[in-house]
């Protein structure tokens, strides 16, 4: 016991320099938390983000022991930077979200520990060297989405509340619920119906959230022109449609709109996170989505939903 109360007083001694302090704190901190990470990961079954959290434990722990014994902090400070800051963010930056997961606040923090720990000049040109990768992995994520593997969401654990339901029901609830607002392009909503199809199995309220979701993607890019709502049935199956006559999208983006942060053109989000929610909740209920789309020509969005065996 006395030996474990001498080691870790010697860890973090105010008689230390208080880099060095920091150092230790983080390089011991980070051991134990990508361990922690890497066994939560195995029991996801995220085989490449348990690959990266070990790797990070051998890169901590590595560190730790060597600044622990060798007392060369600078160039522990340094290989930290390297290795961690400049090579398994970036990594980590296109395998958790991008931007939209938490790596931007990594970046910060490594910024930060940068100027903090390195002296001088080599702070200086190292940092700045931090900020120009970490802003074009930004610029690289936002030009070309399909680099990204989308952080996942509640949507990836969906709990669904199953009930019988109509689907022409529903949509004239969501029809009602588009007229008693205005439109933001100055939209007609049409609703085409097929008659007497069966109730099927579904939760009412995720549909609304797809289709409501939909409508709005639709609505922001179609400017005085048409939202069109279908609903048809085929054996064994119900088939609901959104289409628009608004701008449309490139062939590029309609091969990647489903996969999650889809850009469509420079000012905004076309197909984000809502269409990869989208896709979740359809596969969710075992259907099935897909679409069609040109350049000027406006865009159609179907899912299809099973109907239960009789």
């Amino acid at each position: 016991m006395q030996e474990i109360h001498h080691f870790f007083h010697s860890l973090f001694s105010l008689t230390l320099d208080f880099r060095v302090r920091l150092f230790n704190i983080l390089a011991l901190g980070g051991t134990v938390i990508s361990l922690i990470m890497a066994l939560l990961s195995l029991g996801t079954g995220s085989w490449g983000n348990v690959l990266i959290n070990l790797v990070l434990v051998a890169v901590s722990g590595g560190l730790f022991l060597y600044s622990y014994y060798s007392e060369k902090y600078q160039r522990c400070y340094l290989i930290t930077i390297v290795m961690i800051f400049l090579i398994v963010f970036p990594v980590m930056f296109f395998t958790s979200g991008g931007y939209h997961g938490g790596m931007p606040a990594f970046f910060v923090f490594a910024i930060i520990f940068t100027v903090l720990m390195l002296e001088k000049r080599r702070a200086l040109i190292v940092s700045l060297l931090e900020i120009v990768l970490y802003i074009g992995l930004c610029l690289v994520a936002y030009h070309f989405p399909h680099f990204v593997t989308p952080f996942a969401t509640e949507a990836d654990r969906l709990a669904l509340s199953l009930v019988p339901s109509d689907l022409g029901a529903l949509l004239h609830s969501v029809e009602k619920d588009f007229s008693s607002h205005p439109s933001s392009g100055n939209n007609q909503l049409v609703l085409t119906i097929q008659s007497d199809l069966p109730e099927i199995s579904a939760d009412p309220e995720r549909l609304i959230q797809v289709i409501t979701n939909l409508i709005s993607n639709a609505d922001r890019h179609t400017q005085n022109g048409t939202i069109t709502i279908s609903l048809t049935g085929e054996p064994g199956w119900q088939t609901i449609c959104v289409s628009d006559t608004g701008t449309g999208m490139s062939e590029e983006m309609r091969k990647n709109a489903l996969k999650g942060y889809v850009s469509a053109d420079k000012d905004y989000w076309r197909h984000g996170i809502g269409l990869y929610v989208c896709h979740q909740i359809i596969t969710a209920h075992g259907g099935k989505i897909w679409l069609k789309s040109q350049e000027g020509e406006g865009t159609q969005v179907f899912f299809s939903l099973p109907e239960e065996e009789s």
